[in-house]
């Protein structure tokens, strides 16, 4: 059984991108009491750590069925394109025509690390992770508002930017320039 001090939980938290609440909901107490415990003034019972332990293990398996694959083949970039352009097309017809201006801007801006996608259970996903001067950004679509969200580091980082077809070429130039 992993030791799960302050310092853990808050870690734990951050890796898998969970807030208090939401970790209180998986182990079955309140967000104040995981606020409590990540402050030193509550000690998780052997209860409760045994269930960190398995919640760690279940996100971490679920982690790796989802774990990015690089993209270090221009054939492999393709495929990926294609695949998003085709669910554009069905289902986000709001952002169908500036995802080839976001994707030039990503290929325009990026580091010489590999770009990374989603993979779920074998199948490319429209979540895409690449590097400008180090920094990490996810683009990715949202559902509710239908745009692509560009986000600083992770697809739960802050909203950098929103695009749909409404946007101009100029303006997705001038979000990827200040990158």
């Amino acid at each position: 059984m992993k030791t799960w001090t302050p310092e853990a939980i808050k870690e734990f938290r951050a890796s898998y991108n969970l807030s208090q609440p939401a970790l209180g909901r998986l182990t079955g107490v309140s967000g104040n009491y995981i606020y409590l415990m990540e402050r030193g003034d509550r000690k998780p019972s052997k209860t409760l750590m045994l269930l960190l332990d398995r919640i760690e293990k279940d996100l971490l398996a679920k982690r790796r069925k989802q774990m990015p694959k690089q993209i270090i083949d221009v054939d492999v970039l393709r495929d990926y394109l294609r695949g998003v352009m085709d669910r554009a097309d069905h289902h986000a017809k709001n952002v169908n025509e500036v995802a080839l201006a976001i994707a030039g801007g990503v290929i325009w801006r990026k580091d010489d690390d590999p770009l990374e996608i989603m993979v779920q259970e074998g199948e490319m996903k429209n979540v895409l992770w690449f590097r400008v001067e180090g920094r990490r950004y996810a683009l990715s679509f949202n559902h509710e508002s239908k745009e692509i969200e560009l986000r600083q580091g992770t697809t739960q980082g802050s909203v950098m930017a929103s695009f749909s077809n409404a946007m101009s070429n100029d303006e997705v130039r001038r979000i990827f320039s200040s990158l």
